[in-house]
């Protein structure tokens, strides 16, 4: 049987792809149709310190939306599958899947991992000048709740050690650096136990940084994946309706 460690790794490199994705994403300019570190040796619940309200927010989601499916004022609700749904402002810019799969073309990820990207969105159609991203799949690799519960730090610190050595050339290729070098930790989002990971990256155009959390949870037998990623210079509305998308998500 496979370690903790072991399985935590694998999902290192897997989220790595992720990563490439939002990276190839900034980098091929495609329009829409609508054009902290801790030194714990315990169980691993520790957060990365936040620069701002938001990014306390996107680091810990305070919870999921009502029980009801009344989207907020500004917003439609979208299902992911899997019983999955959450809701995205309405002046955000969906990708189409063809669009998805031309990204995922261009970051080589098209066929290594058994993965389906039902939502993909910015918050502005013109890439050059979006301030963010947010990204929901569902994958067939697969981690229980409580084997991501029992990852000891040792365990996360080596999750991200592989993230990030798969991570820094990727990024070195398309003329961007890491800023702020991953994190792992585990945290609840909506109710559930989610293996997350926050890094900071420097921007393709040189004109800023990213801050990014990936957040992976188990759910019914699969892995429910959302990545939310902005500009830190970005306006605080736009960071703000990450939060709101994050603490828009019910499982069903």
């Amino acid at each position: 049987m496979r370690t903790i460690k072991k399985i935590l790794v694998f999902i290192g490199i897997f989220i790595a792809i992720k990563v490439i994705f939002f990276i190839a994403s900034d980098a091929s300019r495609i329009q829409s149709e609508h054009d902290v570190e801790s030194s714990s040796g315990g169980q691993a619940q520790e957060q990365p310190t936040a620069v701002n309200s938001a990014s306390a927010a996107l680091a810990a989601p305070a919870g999921s939306a009502a029980d009801d499916d009344t989207p907020k004022a500004g917003y439609h609700r979208y299902g992911v599958g899997q019983g999955v749904s959450l809701e995205l402002p309405e002046s955000w810019s969906l990708l189409s899947h063809a669009q998805v799969m031309e990204i995922k073309k261009k970051a080589g990820a098209v066929d290594d991992h058994p993965t389906n990207t039902p939502i993909a969105a910015m918050a502005s159609s013109d890439t050059g000048s979006n301030e963010a991203i947010f990204r929901a799949s569902i994958s067939d690799d697969y981690i229980s709740p409580d084997e991501i519960k029992n990852a000891s730090r040792q365990d996360l610190d080596a999750l991200c050690q592989s993230i990030g050595k798969t991570m820094s050339p990727a990024l070195a290729k398309q003329g961007m650096v890491v800023t702020k070098a991953p994190y792992c930790y585990v945290i609840p989002v909506a109710k559930k136990t989610a293996l997350t990971v926050s890094y900071q990256r420097t921007d393709a155009y040189g004109n800023g940084t990213w801050e990014v959390f990936i957040y992976q949870i188990p759910v019914k037998g699969k892995m429910a994946i959302f990545t939310t990623s902005y500009k830190t210079n970005s306006k605080p509305a736009v960071q703000l309706q990450l939060v709101d998308i994050m603490n828009s998500v019910q499982w069903n």
